[in-house]
């Protein structure tokens, strides 16, 4: 079944992707009571929940549960890889942008080796087609893992024994060799970086608070998705569980497929602590306001004020927004503190931040299982194993933790420098 069509079943109730509110959503319409309905979500599971909801809400449960139909391939078959690929991510909940990467990555295949019988497919197949294609080799990869994804369904619908693939194409992670040859200068060009833009008077200071963020090792998306609800001021936390998308709206859970709803709690320093309470007093001086509506649990909307804003927008920080000015910063601190440019070698990825807080933990011998609560190195399915680690567990981490960013000789260097600048 292709999704763009919908499928029908004998409740009358058609499921589908469409262009919704600026993006592709899932959508359900149906009948009742004479008159056509729909709703929508990013979830295809959630927009099932949405409609017996709405059904419920009109007050006749005349309609089921759209049910698609199963695309199941009879053992007796031998289908082809397309056949395999087509049925595999229809029926994966992937976002978006994932679901047309993956297309997109697959149609140099289709008209090639997506054509012939799984089980008639050779090595030598694939690596003429991988030879003609000669594609980058993020690409070649992407595609390698697809073949291998419907060799593996097609193993566990017992077509084939064995899966058939080339050999893993290697890439090469420049920024992970770049994060393990520099990660003692990034660590050390931070603590000056934070030690910088703490001074009132400098022209950045106003980013303090998210590059203070950053560096208790969150994701970008997760820092700009921070609002004023996400503090636990009873025992000083942050509750991590939506982010921002780059249409600046809030979604829940932090990095996953769509439909994952984790969340983690992490410890709030002192200082960090301050640097966000400081950040919210600084907006209601400034006049600055945003709501955004979101829904937390995939069903009821909620209200949420983001804590960092941008002052000609009055919205919430937008991720090109963000990365112009941390390019800006580092800029500015390298030519005023270091006394040399930014280039390759020294420039510190926003990623990286989480690199660093790993390496930080790590030095001060946190345990593993606190260094993965912290920093979110967890799916959906070890969240529970995780939940004995507590607050008042965690707030000695996050003491140990700050004085190790607290570097004194650090702190005197760029203090010291600044004075000179201003004499």
């Amino acid at each position: 079944m292709d999704a763009k069509h919908g499928c029908y079943n004998k409740s009358m109730a058609s499921t589908f992707k469409v262009k919704h509110n600026g993006r592709i959503q899932w959508c359900i319409k149906w009948k009742q009571e004479g008159k056509w309905h729909f709703v929508y979500d990013d979830n295809k599971s959630r927009v099932q929940d949405k409609q017996l909801a709405r059904i419920a809400a009109i007050g006749t449960q005349q309609i089921e549960r759209s049910k698609p139909r199963k695309q199941t391939i009879n053992k007796k078959t031998n289908p082809t890889l397309n056949m395999l690929f087509d049925e595999h991510v229809e029926k994966s909940d992937y976002k978006y942008s994932t679901y047309k990467t993956n297309i997109n990555a697959w149609q140099a295949l289709r008209d090639n080796i997506g054509c012939k019988p799984i089980k008639t497919i050779t090595k030598e197949d694939i690596q003429t087609a991988f030879n003609k294609l000669n594609a980058a080799p993020y690409r070649a990869l992407l595609r390698w893992k697809l073949i291998n994804m419907c060799m593996n369904d097609a193993i566990k619908k017992g077509l084939i024994k064995q899966a058939t693939n080339i050999e893993r194409p290697k890439v090469v992670n420049r920024t992970r060799i770049m994060d393990n040859t520099y990660m003692d200068d990034y660590t050390r060009i931070i603590r000056g970086l934070l030690t910088w833009l703490e001074n009132d008077t400098n022209q950045y200071h106003e980013w303090y608070a998210i590059v203070k963020m950053m560096n208790l090792g969150m994701r970008i998306g997760e820092v700009l998705g921070l609002t004023e609800e996400s503090i636990n001021r009873a025992n000083q936390t942050l509750v991590i569980n939506k982010q921002l998308t780059s249409q600046g709206r809030l979604i829940a859970g932090t990095k996953g497929r769509n439909g994952s709803f984790r969340k983690r709690i992490i410890p709030l320093p002192d200082t960090y602590y301050k640097a966000l309470t400081n950040q919210i007093i600084a907006n209601k001086k400034q006049g600055l306001t945003c709501a955004i509506t979101y829904q937390p649990d995939g069903i009821h909307d909620a209200i949420e004020h983001p804590i960092f804003i941008n002052k000609n927008t009055n919205h919430a920080i937008r991720y090109n927004t963000f990365y112009k000015y941390w390019i800006k910063i580092q800029q500015a601190y390298h030519k005023e503190i270091e006394g040399d440019e930014l280039t390759e070698t020294n420039y510190i990825k926003p990623h990286t931040n989480r690199h660093i807080t790993a390496t930080i933990l790590a030095e001060e011998q946190v345990p593993i299982t606190m260094a993965q609560a912290i920093l979110g190195h967890m799916d959906s399915d070890m969240t529970e194993y995780y939940t004995h680690i507590t607050a008042s567990m965690m707030k000695p981490i996050g003491e140990k933790y700050e004085n190790a960013m607290n570097n004194t000789l650090m702190t005197n260097f760029v203090n010291e420098v600044i004075k000179a600048k201003t004499v």
